[in-house]
């Protein structure tokens, strides 16, 4: 248990005393208009934002982004003033109720559990990395970090369009060079399934229309390119080699993994489709996507957090 672990409780004690205060009614006004909010937004932020930019000449996804945090505000403003007065024009002895306000402490200490959650999130993702190992130390915030990655995807999924543009005007889309140091560090990098199998997908989407073999994925060259992703990222560097000088082949000799022709690519990148764009753009990495001769490979996806993913492609013969 560390500083955070005291932080959170405190917070999650705080918002039991204020559901005692508000009661159940008040609480649920407030997850009502949340969830009218959030749904409104996720209803009409595409469409509604797609006409605007259309008009406007404006970025597509970063208006979406805006159109959708606009119609949050603002119907979970209108609907909780409405609903509000509602519970206000209830007969005091059902606001007063002993039950109302313990039922609000349990309603107003999950509320607190959210917001806390999310707070935990950021920290985690936070660029710098500063506070990776106050989360990772945390009895209560990393399992509050594992609990919300299903929270963070679906954030993540609605927002694609927004981050794709708005790296790729801050110049940010390209992939970053192999021998960089990454300004951070993550401790409990995620394995990304789905992302593997995009990424495995576009890359034989290419080779499909050159009319070359398609790759098929191999367990062990995944275990692989796994660990060195997980690696990367938990010691802070972006190469072929580790800081020990360990390149591909030295792993795939140590694994067991025989071979007459092998290779390796990495990327790191917000979004499967920025990887894949990035490594295409690059001649060496195109090359071996499209060389003839592999016919297996192993992809590790391993999610930063809001930092990006971290891929390694390792092919063989």
């Amino acid at each position: 248990m560390n500083w955070l672990d005291l932080f959170i409780i405190v917070v999650i004690g705080l918002y039991c005393v204020i559901g005692w205060m508000r009661g159940f009614l008040h609480i649920a006004v407030d997850y009502a208009s949340l969830g009218i909010g959030l749904l409104l937004a996720a209803v009409l932020h595409r469409p509604l934002g797609a006409a605007i930019a259309a008009q406007k000449g404006w970025s597509v996804g970063l208006t979406q982004a805006a159109v959708f945090i606009v119609l949050w505000i603002a119907a979970q403003t209108i609907s909780g003033i409405l609903l509000g007065m509602a519970v206000r024009g209830l007969p005091k002895p059902i606001r007063k109720n002993p039950m109302n306000r313990v039922l609000g402490v349990g309603a107003s200490a999950l509320k607190g559990f959210v917001l806390v959650a999310l707070g935990v999130l950021l920290m985690n993702s936070w660029p710098s990395g500063r506070w990776d190992t106050s989360v990772a130390n945390s009895v209560i915030g990393s399992r509050l970090v594992t609990l919300a990655r299903p929270g963070e995807d679906l954030i993540m999924n609605q927002f694609q369009d927004a981050q794709r543009d708005w790296q790729s005007r801050l110049g940010r889309d390209q992939i970053i060079e192999v021998g960089t140091k990454l300004p951070f560090k993550v401790a409990n990098g995620v394995i990304d399934e789905e992302a593997e199998a995009r990424l495995l997908a576009k890359l034989n989407d290419e080779r499909r229309k050159e009319k070359l073999y398609i790759l098929k994925a191999d367990p062990r060259l995944r275990a692989l390119a796994r660990n060195h992703s997980q690696d990367m990222l938990k010691r802070g560097y972006f190469a072929h080699e580790s800081p020990e000088g360990k390149d591909p082949f030295d792993r795939m000799k140590k694994a067991g993994i025989t071979y007459r022709h092998a290779g390796e690519n990495l990327a790191f990148a917000p979004t499967v489709e920025t990887a894949h764009s990035g490594l295409m753009r690059s001649p060496g990495h195109k090359e071996n996507i499209m060389d003839p001769d592999y016919r297996k490979i192993g992809i590790g996806a391993v999610r930063a957090g809001s930092k990006g993913i971290m891929f390694t492609q390792v092919f063989t013969d």
